[in-house]
């Protein structure tokens, strides 16, 4: 018996011709979004959301806001934000929540176990994620969300 062999697989057959009178499928006409995709595009959205004015955020207008790292994670309905930032100095590890329904997006309170002085900025990454959510849903419709 020989060891070591590795054959390569059969060469795929052609796939046959669609019919010009055969209606393509959604599949075929718009790109497929993974996962990954969603989570990246979102990230810039929230991290361009963080990139403003703080007035704007809810923040005192003395706040000094700097954004590094925003990532995004989908969990079925549920979509997560985690962002590193420096507020006025100290750095900082804010998450904030959306799910994701037929009705559309809502805003997930903070959660109890979370300091009364971390909720401002709960606030404004949920604020922030949420709009990044919405911005993606006027451009991509509801495809995203069933993605």
């Amino acid at each position: 018996t020989a060891q070591g062999v590795v054959e390569a697989p059969p060469a795929p057959e052609p796939a046959p011709a669609t019919e010009p009178s055969q209606p393509a499928s959604e599949a075929q006409t718009a790109p497929a979004l993974s996962e990954e995709m969603i989570g990246q595009v979102v990230a810039l959205l929230v991290q361009r959301g963080l990139s403003v004015d703080p007035r704007k955020l809810g923040l005192p207008s003395d706040a000094a806001l700097d954004v590094g790292q925003v990532t995004v994670e989908r969990d079925d309905d549920l979509v997560v934000a985690r962002a590193d930032v420096t507020l006025n100095g100290s750095p900082m590890h804010p998450f904030a929540a959306v799910r994701l329904t037929e009705e559309g997006l809502t805003s997930l309170s903070p959660p109890d176990a979370l300091p009364e002085a971390w909720h401002p900025m709960h606030d404004v990454l949920a604020t922030a994620l949420m709009e990044g959510a919405q911005q993606l849903e006027q451009a991509l419709g509801r495809a995203w969300v069933r993605a």
